[in-house]
């Protein structure tokens, strides 16, 4: 993450792109971009210099969150789907790293070559006659560039197939997810992947045509700007606080009652949503005394309030009441929830997903990124007479609120889960008790002749042929 932020303070927007000739090389003749004069500058922007005092600003932090969410497909559910094709059988943790891994040492290593171009054409961060924003040096800095290179044409329409091949493979991925979503539920195994798949493509080409306007260029970077700061971010931290918070919640409220789990939860959101409310409002301090004040004192009420477990928990925790209580309201949730998965992903050879993943997500990743969606208020008040950036605002919003809506009215959504999950919310099961895998859930019912007669698609997980897998 410090890689990407410190490539987004380089790469900050400012203002209109200088359009006047490159700088401070000579253009009577051509050079290799690796060993063209300045180059050395531009990777000396990239690893050379540090700027640590550029990092106190929100919206770095904000970019570089919404570049690498996108990058590694956080928070847009394509990897959840190609993991439904994937073997159960299949080291998902290791995959994990090393998709995540590579995914980096690629940015790092295409990293020298944007930053060598940059110093090829004389520009500097500093100088905010320029911007070096994505679509600037996508579209016109690095063209810039390849034409002042020998075979220049050649290099200009690999660049132009490696830009179609990344447009077509993020449409893909993108595409992938919402396709997979409606084929597992009981209205879309009514159809035809094909014809579903070919319905939301010619969809998204409609909807596209508006970026081919005058303004579309426009309209597409606002879109991109609060699609990323905002709505991304926001489905990201729920996703944080959903999974370790109301992940088999029945557990909690049967060992400690409503009272104490709703007193330390709603203190653990609040925390986060007043903090940085505050701390935008007032001053940075006084926000974060307030967010650590209202969690130390929802620790305190919960303990008092809530009633002692018949479970007690394993090791240190389960030595008195006290921390026994605090166990199971700040650490249950998350905790079984790895050794579940652990059920499904680990075992034999396969690596097991580590204990501290469940408390870096709940205390660590849901307050920063709480912060860091927070930056996207005072951003937006500053393009507030922009209508393009009201329109793109008020969708990301939109986004927001449906997600919200999850929360409150989760029913709602029932129609997009597979028929044959959706009893599982009713299975009874033991606290501190690891859950069986799906797959034995549902051949219970398939042996219970439960999905007699209905004419469902075969049963999810689904079987792909040898080429899917492949």
């Amino acid at each position: 993450m410090a890689v990407h932020v410190q490539r987004r303070w380089n790469n900050r927007p400012s203002c209109l792109l200088h359009h006047g000739p490159p700088r401070h090389h000579d253009h009577h003749h051509s050079w290799p971009i690796s060993f063209s004069p300045n180059a050395s500058t531009g990777i000396k922007y990239y690893f050379g210099e540090w700027n640590g005092e550029k990092l106190g600003s929100g919206g770095i932090w904000q970019a570089a969150c919404g570049q690498i969410f996108f990058s590694i497909g956080v928070g847009f559910g394509y990897f959840t789907s190609y993991a439904s094709y994937n073997s159960k059988h299949a080291n998902a943790v290791q995959d994990t790293l090393i998709i995540a891994l590579c995914n980096s040492l690629y940015e790092i290593v295409g990293g020298f070559a944007v930053f060598g171009v940059i110093g090829f054409l004389g520009y500097s961060p500093d100088d905010s006659s320029i911007s070096l924003s994505t679509f600037t040096v996508g579209f016109l800095t690095y063209p810039l560039a390849l034409a002042e290179m020998p075979g220049a044409n050649v290099w200009a329409v690999l660049f132009f197939l490696t830009l179609a091949v990344l447009g077509l493979s993020s449409a893909f991925a993108l595409s992938e997810s919402l396709v997979t979503l409606i084929c597992d539920c009981g209205l879309g195994r009514k159809f035809s992947r094909v014809l579903i798949t070919t319905v939301i493509i010619l969809l998204s080409f409609l909807l596209s045509l508006i970026y081919c306007t005058k303004f579309g260029f426009y309209l597409l970077d606002a879109v991109d700007t609060w699609i990323n700061n905002l709505s991304l971010i926001f489905v990201v931290w729920c996703e944080c606080v959903a999974a370790t918070t109301l992940y088999r919640y029945k557990d909690v409220v049967g060992q400690i009652g409503w009272t104490g789990y709703l007193v330390y939860n709603i203190g653990y959101v609040l925390s986060m949503v007043l903090g940085v409310a505050i701390g935008h409002a007032v001053s940075p301090a006084a926000g974060a005394g307030v967010g650590f004040g209202i969690f130390i004192a929802s620790n305190i009420l919960a303990i008092i309030l809530s009633k002692s477990p018949d479970s007690r928990p394993p090791g240190l925790f389960g030595k008195n009441n006290v921390l026994s209580k605090m166990w199971w309201f700040s650490f249950y949730s998350f905790n079984q929830l790895r050794r579940d998965l652990n059920i499904v992903v680990a075992g034999g050879k396969r690596w097991n997903i580590p204990v501290f993943w469940g408390f870096v997500l709940r205390y660590i990743s849901a307050p920063i990124l709480a912060i860091i969606v927070s930056f996207a208020f005072p951003l937006f008040y500053t393009k507030r007479n922009d209508p393009l950036h009201i329109f793109s605002f008020a969708s990301a919003c939109g986004v927001m609120c449906i997600v919200a809506a999850g929360f409150i009215l989760p029913r709602w959504f029932d129609v997009f889960v597979p028929p044959e999950k959706l009893h599982l919310s009713d299975t009874f099961y033991a606290p501190q008790v690891v859950m069986a895998p799906l797959e034995v859930h549902h051949d219970e019912v398939i042996e219970h002749g439960e999905h007699a007669g209905e004419g469902h698609a075969e049963p999810y997980p689904r079987k792909k042929t040898e080429a899917q897998n492949f």
